[in-house]
């Protein structure tokens, strides 16, 4: 008979052991490659998601100023203009904030598919248009009128002192009507520039209407702050952009000093003055233009002005003074700015202007005269900080020279431009007009010299002290004088070299974005994949059972063969050809099975998700290599699983195996037991390693190694002590009598097939500690929010708003704006009573605000890579409060360990900056622990070294990166303002502190929630993933029980003529029912309690830093997964009742 006839004659006899053998495999095939496949569909469905709501936008801009469309009108066929800002909408007394609203051309209205509702917003009334999803929120219909609140525009930093900050200066409020509410389906519901798992709320207006309203009804040039293309060349599309750009379009301003010298009476050379629409240039900036000036053989000085309450010197004064911070010692015409007789400015040191009728006129230079500067902090918040600095007088400046140039101050409008007063400036709390009119009245000589001379400094430092005193995060430089007449070449020199890119006007590819963001969610597919690799394991120690017990009834038949002339290589072969085509088999159909459990676990996964949210990222992407990569993996495993249980079975010798003999005889009796013994202790001594490496690890891969290999190698590590235990007493003799000698028989009896025992326990340990080693990183929020020492550390409500607060809640202008709103909210009247206990309200309870840089969510609930984290910045009065609970930290002193706050105000070398996150957040988002580098994007591109200084658990910043607001201030000066509020209250008057804080800061865009529910929502999230998990888990322990199961089953066959023989004997049914009880009921419980210790001993050191251990739902687990297995171990035992004992007595 041919090779391939016996090999299908073989399968076609042992058919009914074959099939178990399938689907055995078929489940290994099944996991695996379902395992690959859920990578592959939740990496598609993001990246689907990205570019659904991308809306065919390959391209996008998000400039750092408004640019005016009008640079770009040659372009509309390739480029989309559009003005993008936050805002809240108020409508029939529903209240919905964190709104996208979009400013649209002719052009944005066809990229959007908004056309058949744009024919109204050619009319003078403003229409808008809102997604069905945001409609359904405010429960409005077309036709119906709504107030929406937005920042307005501002060019100039509002935390300087010539800026506008109060509450009517930030926020304006429009009534639109809707003229169109957009369907689901519609491009415009769902669009966004940057990958997020929520469903932005989309509104959109004409452009030109939101214009005017940013601008408060000014009738100015349209302007765009984004830039959308559907063509995916980056580079073409910024060259393009700044063919158009000038330097205005920069923000940069050229006034030549030559146009003036027909009037002015003192003579000099002119210059150019290079200015910010800021008022002040960014570091960054300026320095680019320094370079680029004087590598072009130019000589340029910058300028430092400064406007300070001011300058006394006794009882006499100069209020309102300008200090130019200079070079003394530039050259012409940008200089020199020495004193009259010759002297040069100092270190501070301070000179005056030379000018007639000064208060401080006749003060001599070498009396050691000291003028006291008093001046507001330049960073202003609320009623501002005063502060006084001593300057050694140093002589006065010629006003015949440089000095008496007033285009040393840089333009600024309402301020310093043509025809405007001191007495007219208008700039609350600290240039208030009738403060300036107390100290400049009409006709005096402060009020004649502004006359003749306008913004002209009175006051001269140099430029190093200044920018000591001066100098801010918004820069230390106002204007750059350049030693030249030729505009048109500084000119054509700055467009020439400056970057758009670094000016924030360059073109990024947004499907490059949203394929780098959704590769974040190969991470939890790798966990998805580790964590189906118990039920793996499970399936092949399965397979070396189900094939273990199906050559062991062929043993005849292969002392047959071998008797025959086969030879064992041979036989071998014959038999693994046999159970390779059935392994090839099972794999094949193991890929249905896959798709199969793709669905189950994404769908167990969605049902325990806090929101809906992830269901929009549910969908099945299947990769042939998944395909091919599964069945390769499984029928590896499986021919080596198939060989090892042949391997012992083929070395019996040829009269054993024709005498049914399906173990090898011992010849000579030896303590076997010690190899068992030795190889337990180097698995404990390695499992103890890897245990310290994960508590150690910096990265979650490195952690996730620790953790399964710690688990893996304490699970061998007590099979191989069990196999050594039982082997050494095998041969001990049972000495009593009752059921406890019973007992301790049932316990011999597993010694005598110790690997099939082996091979049953390991099945039911791997699938405990799975579930338990899951259970155990289950977060459970803390009771007791209001405990400053909770994860909370107190704080009961939590405020964010889409419009900055820039003056404190608590105090000065900041409590006035808040109660007047307020007042508004209640009637309009300050008699009414819920006013009255709003008022009260706000007396008594703790408000914390904190500085929010926008960005993407880094928490686990973001399953896209988070590539620009928010971040807060807390003030040193939050820093010293203290509280909340951490997970673990560098603190190294007495005062960092009793308030680990104080880490973040360390100064770390190379510029690092010290920052907090959560512990989860630090391990899964950014893959690093304590210790470890976080790299940040700053406000112009730079990256921004942080240092993980320590790790909360259930804080209520599970999305945000945490640093000290001196540091924040520092690195992201573009973002002022406070957003992110922490709110402690008396548990009684939550309800009523949630509603007067969102009714005051409604037109911010509020949204207060409870600390418990966003905590709740964290913690869903990570229940969501564990509980997942342990759906794996328990499929896992149902192959283990199916493996006790088949166990129970061979050995009731095996041992039918030993039952026969104790029923002889004398032994009741009771006595062997309760015998095969106890035997597999051992077994179960030793797979339980190895599964359990190492699952223990693998998560000790998350447990010693999350410090939760939830033991109610562990005992249940446990408890469930016992009762399962006794429930087979009794069926099993009742099943000795139908065994024919009387026939296989007569046999024996």
């Amino acid at each position: 008979m041919a090779w391939y006839q016996l090999v299908i004659h073989g399968l076609l006899y042992h058919w009914r052991s074959y099939i178990s053998l399938a689907l055995v495999i078929a489940v290994a095939c099944g996991v695996l490659t379902g395992a690959l496949i859920i990578g592959d569909s939740l990496r598609q469905g993001l990246e689907e998601l990205g570019q659904r709501r991308s809306a065919g936008v390959a391209s996008v801009a998000t400039l750092n100023r408004p640019l005016p469309i009008a640079i770009i009108d040659q372009l509309k066929d390739v480029v989309v203009p559009v003005l993008h800002t936050s805002g809240s909408i108020t409508a029939n007394n529903n209240f919905s904030a964190g709104i996208h609203i979009w400013g649209l051309d002719n052009h944005g209205e066809s990229l959007f598919g908004l056309s058949e509702w744009t024919t109204l917003w050619g009319g003078r009334d403003h229409y808008i248009i809102i997604s069905k999803r945001l409609a359904d929120r405010l429960e409005v219909s077309q036709g119906q009128r709504i107030s929406v609140s937005v920042e307005r525009m501002s060019v100039m930093p509002r935390n300087i002192l010539l800026a506008r900050r109060s509450f009517d200066d930030s926020v304006i409020t429009s009534t639109f009507t809707i003229a169109g509410i957009v369907p689901d389906e519609s491009p415009a519901s769902e669009f966004a520039i940057s990958p997020q798992l929520d469903p932005p709320l989309n509104a959109y207006v004409p452009l030109r209407a939101l214009v005017e309203l940013l601008e408060d009804g000014e009738i100015v040039e349209p302007v765009a702050n984004v830039l959308l293309s559907k063509d995916p060349n980056t580079h073409a599309l910024t060259e393009s952009i700044r063919r158009h750009l000038r330097l205005e379009h920069y923000g940069l301003r050229l006034r030549s000093t030559y146009r003036a010298q027909s009037w002015l009476w003192w003579n000099f050379q002119g210059y150019i003055n290079i200015e910010s629409d800021r008022m002040i240039f960014e570091d960054d900036i300026i320095h680019k233009i320094i370079n680029i000036v004087n590598s072009s053989g130019y000589i340029s000085e910058p300028t430092f002005i400064y406007l300070v309450e001011s300058i006394k010197y006794d009882n006499y004064e100069i209020p309102y003074a300008i200090i130019a911070g200079v070079n003394p010692d530039a050259k012409p015409p940008l200089g020199p700015f020495h004193t009259i007789d010759g002297r040069t400015i100092q270190n501070d040191e301070i000179a005056l202007l030379d000018w007639n009728n000064s208060p401080l006129k006749d003060l001599l230079p070498d009396k050691n005269i000291e003028l006291t500067v008093t001046y507001y902090h330049p960073e202003v918040e609320g009623e501002g900080k005063l502060e006084t600095k001593k300057l050694h007088f140093c002589g006065y400046i010629p006003m015949s020279g440089s000095g008496g140039d007033r285009y040393l101050t840089p333009l600024v409008r309402g301020i310093t431009d043509q025809g405007t007063h001191p007495r007219d400036w208008d700039r609350p709390p600290q240039l208030t007009n009738a403060k300036v009119r107390e100290k400049i009245r009409a006709g005096d000589v402060h009020d004649r010299f502004w006359q003749q001379y306008g913004p002209t400094p009175k006051a001269f430092v140099n430029i190093a002290t200044a920018r000591k005193l001066f100098s801010s995060r918004y820069g230390s430089t106002t204007s750059l004088r350049v030693a030249t007449s030729d505009v048109q070449r500084i000119e054509h020199l700055l467009l020439d070299q400056l970057d758009p890119q670094m000016m924030g006007m360059g073109f990024k590819s947004l499907r490059q974005i949203i394929s780098n963001a959704s590769k974040g969610v190969e991470l939890f597919g790798v966990l998805f994949l580790l964590f189906s690799l118990f039920i793996i394991i499970s399936s092949l120690l399965l397979i070396i059972l189900v094939y273990r017990l199906s050559v062991e009834r062929r043993s005849s038949e292969i002392g047959i063969l071998l008797s025959l002339g086969f030879n064992k290589y041979d036989t071998m072969c014959l038999l693994l050809t046999e159970s390779f085509s059935i392994s090839l088999l099972g794999s094949l159909c193991g890929l249905g099975l896959g798709i199969i459990y793709c669905f189950i676990v994404l769908e167990v996964w969605s049902l325990f998700w806090p929101n809906d949210d992830i269901k929009q990222i549910i969908k099945f992407h299947i990769e042939f290599k998944s395909f091919i990569l599964g069945i390769l993996i499984t029928l590896s495993l499986g021919f080596l699983s198939q060989l090892w249980a042949l391997r012992g079975l083929i070395s019996i010798q040829i009269p054993q195996l024709l005498n049914g003999e399906q173990e090898q005889r011992d010849v000579v009796v030896t303590p076997r037991w010690r190899p068992a013994a030795i190889l337990a202790l180097v698995c404990l001594v390695g499992a103890g390693i890897f245990a310290f490496w994960s508590a150690r690890a910096s990265t979650p891969q490195d952690k996730t190694i620790g953790f399964f290999g710690a688990g893996f190698l304490l699970l061998v590590a007590g099979v191989a002590a069990l196999y050594g235990f039982w082997l050494r007493g095998q041969r001990s003799a049972v000495q009593g009598s009752g059921w406890i000698s019973l007992a301790r028989l049932g316990w011999r009896n597993l010694a005598r097939w110790p690997r099939r025992s082996l091979l049953t326990v390991g099945l039911l340990s791997a699938a405990v500690f799975l579930l338990v080693a899951v259970e155990s990183f289950r977060r459970v929020p803390d009771p007791d929010i209001w405990n400053i020492s909770s994860g909370s550390g107190g704080f009961n409500l939590i405020c964010e708003c889409d419009v900055p607060l820039y003056n404190p809640l608590q105090q000065g202008p900041g409590r006035l704006d808040l109660e007047t709103q307020l007042q508004s909210a209640y009637g309009g009247s300050s008699e009414d009573e819920r006013f009255k206990d709003a008022i009260k309200l706000l007396n008594r309870i703790e408000i914390e605000m904190l500085r929010l840089r926008d960005g993407d969510d880094a928490s686990c609930g973001n399953l896209y890579q988070t590539q620009r984290p928010r971040v807060l910045g807390v003030s040193q009065q939050f820093i010293y409060r203290g509280g909340f609970r951490f997970s673990r930290t560098l603190a190294e002193t007495e005062a960092e360990q009793n308030n680990p706050w104080l880490l973040l105000l360390r100064t770390l070398d190379n510029g690092e900056v010290p920052i907090f996150c959560e512990q989860d957040t630090a391990q899964w988002k950014f893959f690093t622990d304590v210790g470890g580098k976080i790299i940040l994007d700053g406000d112009n591109g730079t990256q921004i070294v942080c240092r993980l200084m320590g790790t909360f658990v259930n804080s209520p910043f599970p999305g945000e990166l945490v640093m000290a607001d001196e540091y924040f201030r520092h690195l992201f000066p573009r973002t002022e303002g406070y957003r992110f509020l922490l709110i402690r209250t008396a548990p009684e008057d939550e309800p009523f502190a949630r509603q007067v804080i969102e009714n005051g800061l409604r037109h911010h865009g509020a949204r207060v929630v409870r600390t418990s529910e966003r905590l709740s929502r964290a913690a869903g999230i990570i229940g969501a993933y564990l509980t997942t998990f342990q759906v794996l888990g328990t499929l896992g322990l149902l192959l283990g029980i199916g493996g006790q199961g088949i166990v129970i089953l061979r050995n009731l066959w095996e041992r039918i003529g030993e039952f026969a023989l104790l029923r002889a004997m004398g032994y009741r049914w009771t006595h062997l029912r309760w015998l095969i009880f106890l035997e597999h009921a051992f077994l179960l419980a030793s797979g339980v309690l190895l599964g359990t210790v190492a699952a223990s001993l693998a998560v000790m050191p998350q447990l010693w830093a999350s410090g939760t251990i939830p033991w109610t739902n562990l005992a249940i687990l446990l408890f469930g997964i016992v009762t399962c297995g006794f429930a087979v171990a009794y069926w099993g035992s009742r099943s000795v009742l139908r065994l024919p004992l009387l026939t296989a007595l007569r046999n024996k």
